[in-house]
This record gives structure tokens, C-alpha cells and sequence, in this order.
């Protein structure tokens, strides 16, 4: 396991410590937007629930803000393999960079949240609480999900 030191300006420091009650209130909004967002269009039709998603767990990422943060060897093997589509691109197997963009990014993504998600769950109590509180998500988007069907 590796550490990793997050540089903190005083101001910032001051905003994130303000607003850290609130941060799992607004990535569970985020989260119930990215699946109860009924737009889909041309020509990316999961474009809205996937910034939503995204925007969840760069909220996340706040809890982890002035913590000492553990990367878990799976989260560092999933940003190593971001690097595939875009050597992929360089050497003209994948002929549009966008594609390797999109494929590295989701990888990469999929990684911060690997370890934005074992970093929250080293602590008993903050797992308790994060399983709580993602059941709870469940519960309620399911809930909306059935009465916006009906």
C-alpha cells in the first residue's frame, strides 16, 4: 500500500471542513439524479446519469480531504491498465482518440472510486455509516423509481 499527501490551502481547508456535513447528503443527490434522470438523447444517451455519477463520487472524495490516503494494489492495477486504450491510440490500433479517452477515463474513474471506497471503509464506524447511508440511497431511488413509473 502506497500513501499519498494532499497539499491544503487554509481557505480550502476552512470551506471543506464547513461543508463536510454535507457532503454525503450531496453525493447521494448526485447519485439519485444519475439514476432517476430520464433524458436520454442523441447521440450520448447515458451522458446526464453518467456526469451525475461522476459528480458523486468527486464529492466523495472530499470525505478523504487531509486523511492519509491507503491506494489499494486493485485501484493501482486499474490505472495501469488506463494506459492500454491510449497506447492502443499512439500505436493506431484504436483509430479515434476519443474512444481511448472515454475507455481510459472510465478506468481511471473506476479506480478513484476503488479507493475512495477503501479508504472510507478502513474506519469501523464511517463503514457502518457509508453502508448505511448507501442503503438508504437504494431504498429511497427505488422508491421514487415506483412512483415516478406510476
Amino acid at each position: 500500500m502506497r500513501y499519498l499527501a494532499i497539499v491544503c490551502t487554509p481557505l480550502l481547508i476552512k470551506v471543506i471542513c464547513v461543508i463536510k456535513p454535507l457532503i454525503p447528503i450531496f453525493a447521494a443527490t448526485f447519485l439519485l439524479i444519475s439514476w432517476l434522470v430520464p433524458h436520454h438523447y442523441y447521440p450520448w444517451l447515458t451522458g446526464v446519469s453518467e456526469f451525475s455519477a461522476f459528480l458523486a463520487a468527486l464529492v466523495l472524495s472530499l470525505l478523504l480531504f487531509k486523511k492519509q490516503i491507503v491506494l489499494p494494489r486493485a485501484a493501482m492495477l486499474f490505472a495501469m491498465t488506463a494506459l492500454i486504450p491510449l497506447i492502443q491510440w499512439l500505436s493506431d490500433i484504436i483509430f479515434f482518440s476519443g474512444d481511448a479517452i472515454i475507455v481510459s477515463s472510465y478506468l481511471l474513474g473506476f479506480a478513484t472510486v476503488m479507493m475512495i471506497g477503501y479508504n472510507l471503509s478502513i474506519d469501523e464506524s464511517i463503514r457502518t455509516k457509508s453502508y448505511q447511508g448507501l442503503a438508504a440511497v437504494f431504498i429511497i431511488g427505488a422508491v421514487l423509481s415506483t412512483w415516478i413509473a406510476f
